[in-house]
């Protein structure tokens, strides 16, 4: 039976900062020129996915401004033109953050920005309530990762449950943010600037995979180094673990629903560590912008596999 969790953490004025909720990364290979309007049809599917519920909010940084049909009509140009500084993007649902249950980040290299015999990185970073997954149904909430993932040629992509929080709170939230994840082996933790550095370890580091989650995507470049395509992973994982074809990869989907798991309940997430064990020789380390000191930051990332 899995371990239930649910978190909110408010200020003494009520203003929630912390949630529980569903993290949707994508890593791509290719800068914004190349990844620009790919990131500009998954806005524009998180937007109908999403739509009707929250009230988005382009930031602008010392401002905010509402999303409607016009600004995303805006959006869709912006994101269509070649940057020489590559591209940062980010809605938010409410002007002050007040409500962080739906985020939509993109990041994205300039043009030959990594140097020789580096290719540039990008990816989206997109945030669901829990709750969603048991409105939509398991099956119909997955069918819908792997449509937003597999729209194109990507490098890897996962999608967890998390601890949804902005920036500004990662420092005063760290005590809890260590002690949650510390107990709770299937919760992410994010933070936009090492979402841009976890891209450029990618890159450098050559394996695409950040690692083993509920669902776990991986690209043509990383099935290839494991030298498997979907019926071997099938095989080699088992029948309780789910592996769906994909047109530019796969999708290793580890249980019917996303687990917290709990080691205080010895409840270690068995098939999360199945996928991690097999995933190991394309998973990468993360070494700079970490949250945590580095060696909990290890302990953290090798999780499933130790």
């Amino acid at each position: 039976m899995a371990t239930p969790f649910s978190l909110s953490i408010s200020t003494p004025e009520g203003r929630l900062v912390m949630t529980d909720g569903i993290v949707l990364v994508i890593f791509w290979f290719g800068s914004h020129d190349d990844r620009g309007a790919l990131a500009w049809r998954t806005l524009e599917h998180y937007w109908k996915l999403v739509r009707g519920e929250p009230t988005l909010y382009l930031d602008r940084g010392d401002s905010y401004r509402r999303v409607t049909s016009r600004v995303m009509s805006r959006l869709e140009l912006k994101l269509s033109q070649p940057s020489d500084d590559g591209y940062a993007l980010t809605l938010r649902d409410g002007e002050e953050a007040h409500r962080p249950d739906h985020r939509f980040f993109y990041f994205a290299d300039p043009a030959g920005s990594p140097g020789p015999n580096r290719v540039p990185t990008s990816g989206v970073e997109l945030w669901f309530p829990t709750r969603l997954v048991s409105e939509m149904g398991s099956d119909r909430f997955v069918a819908e990762m792997m449509s937003l993932v597999d729209q194109d040629e990507f490098a890897s992509a996962y999608c967890s449950l998390s601890l949804l929080y902005d920036d500004w709170a990662t420092l005063s939230g760290q005590k809890i943010i260590k002690s949650t994840v510390a107990r709770h082996p299937g919760i992410d933790v994010r933070h936009s600037s090492a979402a841009k550095s976890v891209m450029g370890e990618m890159r450098a580091s050559g394996r695409p995979v950040r690692g083993a989650y509920w669902l776990t995507f991986l690209g043509a470049r990383a099935l290839k180094t494991l030298s498997k395509d979907a019926a071997a992973l099938q095989a080699e994982l088992g029948a309780d673990i789910r592996v769906h074809a994909m047109r530019h990869g796969v999708c290793i989907q580890a249980g019917a629903e996303p687990e917290a798991g709990d080691v205080n309940q010895l409840d270690d997430l068995p098939l999360v560590r199945k996928v991690a064990r097999v995933i190991e020789p394309v998973r990468f380390d993360q070494v700079y912008a970490v949250l945590f000191d580095q060696k909990f930051q290890r302990r953290w990332e090798r999780r499933h596999v130790t």
